[in-house]
């Protein structure tokens, strides 16, 4: 498996790059980390002093200058990084380092697509380094052919040994499913299933729990069925009270009606839970 990490480095929040490189070594996985710098927020500004090859002192800066700078310094901090973090995983991590000048769209549409990454791993704080909002977030993995694991800045990795999916509990979801199970059964976590759905009689739920219990390599099921009131409300609060290892999305083909809908719903969870959130866009 191969795993994309999008580098915070520069973030103001808290990185989440030791969270991907923990992952990564659970699943024995190689990592891409991929550091971005969008050069439409590089402008050409005054120098007072010559940076350390040389920049002519007084002079504004080229693009290319500004561009050889910066990639200088994110290559300084995220070798920092990686020798930190390296003691501790007591592993032998295959990382490979990109730093380029390119947008996080593009480089999913041209390369993150068409490449061997099947998870990609990204702050899920939008903090005006690399995405101006959680919706632009949002599209962006949407974008993205494979699964995107959102992390909360800091966030220190454990074992995923429970996971909450939102579900309206239809069989037609297994397949889907079936594409994120292969590296969650790693972990074996129980699952909590939670949806509205009035027609499911008791049985036909539980016959859905064996079929979702084989699908993740015979991990334990649970469901929590709502029957009235606000769903996005409730699944906010119960994930609050269960707090999960994970939170599943499943982004199923709608009319644009329901999608924006099922994207502020994305949204509030993003917003209002602490926990990491795994998305991925059913495609047609």
């Amino acid at each position: 498996m191969r795993i994309t990490i999008i580098s915070d480095i520069k973030g103001n929040a808290e990185s989440i790059i030791p969270y991907g490189l923990n992952l990564a070594k659970h699943l024995e996985a190689e990592v891409d980390l991929v550091h971005v710098i969008d050069s439409r927020m590089a402008q050409g500004v005054s120098s007072t002093y010559a940076d350390s090859q040389s920049i002519t002192p007084g002079n504004k800066f080229s693009h290319a200058e500004i561009m050889q700078r910066e990639k200088r310094q994110v290559a300084m901090k995220i070798d920092q990084m990686l020798s930190k973090e390296a003691s501790k995983l007591n592993y032998p991590l295959k990382v490979n380092v990109d730093i380029e000048e390119n947008s996080v769209e593009n480089k999913i549409a041209n390369d993150l697509n068409a490449g061997a990454s099947a998870l990609m791993v990204i702050n899920k704080e939008a903090d005006g380094a690399i995405f101006e909002s959680q919706k632009e977030l949002i599209d962006c993995c949407k974008a993205f052919s494979g699964i995107s694991l959102l992390v909360p800045p800091g966030e220190e990795f454990q074992p995923i040994s429970s996971i909450l999916l939102p579900t309206n509990f239809d069989d037609e979801e297994f397949n889907n499913y079936r594409k994120v199970a292969d590296f969650l059964g790693v972990f074996h976590p129980v699952v909590n299933a939670m949806g509205m759905r009035a027609d499911k009689t008791a049985g036909e739920l539980r016959q859905w729990e064996k079929k979702l219990s084989s699908v993740f390599h015979l991990s334990s099921v649970n469901h929590k069925l709502i029957t009235a009131g606000d769903f996005e409300a409730q699944f906010i609060e119960y994930t609050a009270l269960l707090e999960p290892g994970l939170t599943l999305i499943f982004e199923r083909p709608q009319n644009a009606i329901a999608s924006f809908f099922k994207k502020e719903f994305v949204l509030k969870i993003l917003e209002q839970t602490r926990t990491p959130v795994l998305f991925y866009s059913m495609k047609q």
